[in-house]
């Protein structure tokens, strides 16, 4: 069967998207049909890199180990998937655009039965993924276009806090009128809630 093949630009260098796209553990941010991750060995990626990834076929969640079998950063990679009824590739190309600063991207699907799986191949796998590969490739490029940090071309994954977050200026401007009125000196003082002893002087804790 032919494979099944879908293209998407997306507005960042190549070298992020392929940082991104080529990494197991992002793949339920932007494939629909992944359920779970775990990544075997903790090595960077490499040929020979693996995951066991469990993928959602019509009612079904079906895990099997997938592995890199080509790499060539930032350009092209490859995946295989074994170990369950549904085997298969995914290969994957990126093309520079605009001197480097966009992307083009290319994914393309093959897949193949064994024992089940060949019924599930042409009456459920290739059906779901001509539905959810273009989804996915939108999935990706809003994930990868939405503000990018230093180091990091996606940001934390979802739930991530940051550490020592920095107020905003807007609630700077609305705490500064208590922090006004509760100075020790302040005509509404005596109203305020202390942490401790009222200081006196030049305070450096107080609250409202």
């Amino acid at each position: 069967m032919a494979a099944i093949v879908e293209s998407i630009e997306i507005a960042r260098r190549p070298e992020d998207v392929f940082a991104y796209a080529t990494d197991s553990s992002r793949f339920p941010e932007w494939q629909a049909s992944v359920v779970s991750v775990r990544q075997e060995g903790t090595g960077p990626l490499a040929v020979g890199s693996s995951a066991v990834v469990t993928r959602r076929l019509g009612r079904r969640e079906v895990p099997g180990t997938e592995e890199i079998t080509a790499l060539h950063p930032p350009r092209t990679w490859a995946w295989r998937t074994g170990g369950g009824p549904v085997g298969g590739t995914v290969n994957g190309a990126i093309e520079p655009l605009d001197g480097g600063r966009r992307s083009r991207v290319t994914i393309a699907l093959e897949f193949e039965g064994h024992g089940i799986g060949r019924l599930l191949v042409p009456l459920v796998v290739r059906r779901q993924a001509r539905r959810q590969l273009p989804k996915n490739e939108q999935k990706l490029k809003e994930v990868l276009e939405r503000e990018p940090t230093a180091g990091n071309p996606v940001g934390p994954p979802d739930g991530a806090r940051q550490s020592n977050p920095q107020p905003s200026f807007s609630a700077a401007r609305r705490v500064a009128p208590r922090l006004r009125r509760c100075h020790p000196h302040g005509a509404e003082a005596s109203r305020c809630r202390w942490p401790g002893p009222r200081p006196s002087g030049r305070a450096a804790e107080w609250s409202a």
